[in-house]
């Protein structure tokens, strides 16, 4: 198998930008609801559980060579079993990447155009992506290299136009009663690993190795943005409200203003953000096209990908619109399927691994 051409540089961006779409999503109210004043906390603790997921797929590569999960789980569990696992992993990024269309334009309605509909954002969505997807990886990962500082100015104007503001009495105190709580928001935190993980079913598009040393500074900078949105929102509004808020961040950027030139800084924030839901959906796509291409034996085309993307477009205008269903797939259904296929596989692969080693070596 030859190398790709996409570069660790590229394929970190790619995976930074796909993880703040998922963290606009979710956070900081999902923290919010799990820990009270002190998610804040919740970040440097979630240091742990992140390390240790990095440990584990460190060690799996390192005792397999695979360069991507198809090459893993076929080595792993024979090909036949590789492949079947691998396409049933493709049909999830079909499914997820029809929800993350229908919540992303919901958001939409919500934060600008209440009075649209949902399919209208929902079908240009779907045909962008499926454009991007149909193409190779690199051309993701080099738009992810030019959003990426985009979004991270976007963060740190937010903070410094509303430190000013902020009640820090509404962070503190922090109590011991609140460890276990904190404990399971520093989980919600680490889940949000798991784009990388599906990410590395694209990993044979890589031109080397990805070393960690790539990751950990990345990692380190995505902790400072959550750090940062979840000072900002609960300084603004406290963990109760916070907790109640459909997307707390961007009701955190709804009167600022940047020097009286406009007169909402909201719009720029979600369509900026549009940027990572581009990404990450785009990527899904490529993922499910490249994941059932090989669980079928199909030959390289793009139409398998504008497939996908009718299909996952098809699926997120299924799925139902109301409230109440869109917050238990968010908070609930959707994070526990990819933490459980992110990181449930672990502790059986491990053990195989280790244990071919040791064939290997007698």
């Amino acid at each position: 198998m030859t190398r790709g051409d996409v570069s660790p540089r590229q394929f970190t961006a790619a995976g930074f930008v796909a993880a703040l779409s998922l963290l606009i999503r979710r956070f900081p109210r999902a923290l919010a609801a799990a820990a009270g004043r002190s998610a804040a906390a919740a970040v440097p603790l979630s240091i742990l559980p992140l390390a240790a997921a990095l440990a584990a797929a460190w060690l799996l590569q390192r005792r397999l060579h695979a360069r991507d999960v198809p090459s893993l789980l076929t080595g792993l569990l024979g090909a036949a079993a590789g492949r079947l696992v691998t396409g049933l992993y493709g049909l999830w990024f079909l499914l997820y990447t029809g929800f993350l269309l229908r919540s992303g334009a919901e958001r939409f309605l919500t934060t600008v155009y209440p009075g649209a509909q949902p399919w209208v954002f929902v079908c240009t969505m779907a045909l962008l992506c499926g454009v991007a997807a149909a193409g190779p990886l690199k051309a993701l990962g080099r738009a992810s290299m030019l959003f990426r500082p985009l979004l991270l100015a976007l963060v740190v104007l937010v903070a410094a136009l509303t430190a000013k503001d902020l009640d820090l009495t509404l962070l503190l105190p922090l109590r011991p009663a609140d460890a276990p709580s904190v404990a399971l928001a520093a989980l919600e935190i680490a889940n949000l690993l798991s784009v990388g993980v599906f990410l590395g079913f694209g990993g044979s598009a890589l031109s080397e190795p990805l070393r960690l040393r790539r990751v950990v500074p990345w990692l380190a900078v995505l902790l400072g943005v959550i750090a940062a949105m979840t000072v900002g929102c609960l300084g603004m509004f406290g963990p109760e409200l916070t907790a109640k808020m459909t997307y707390p961040y961007f009701m955190l950027v709804r009167d600022l203003t940047v020097l009286g030139a406009l007169e909402r800084l909201e719009p720029v924030v979600v369509a900026f953000w549009f940027f990572s839901d581009f990404i990450l959906i785009s990527l899904l796509l490529h993922l499910a096209a490249g994941n059932l291409r090989f669980a079928l034996g199909l030959r390289p085309g793009r139409w398998l990908a504008a497939l996908i993307a009718a299909v996952a477009a098809a699926a997120a205008l299924a799925l139902p619109g109301g409230l109440d269903a869109q917050r238990a797939l968010s908070d609930r259904i959707v994070p526990l399927v990819c933490a459980a296929l992110a990181f449930g596989p672990l502790p059986l692969l491990l053990p195989l691994a280790l244990r071919r080693k040791r064939r290997e070596r007698k």
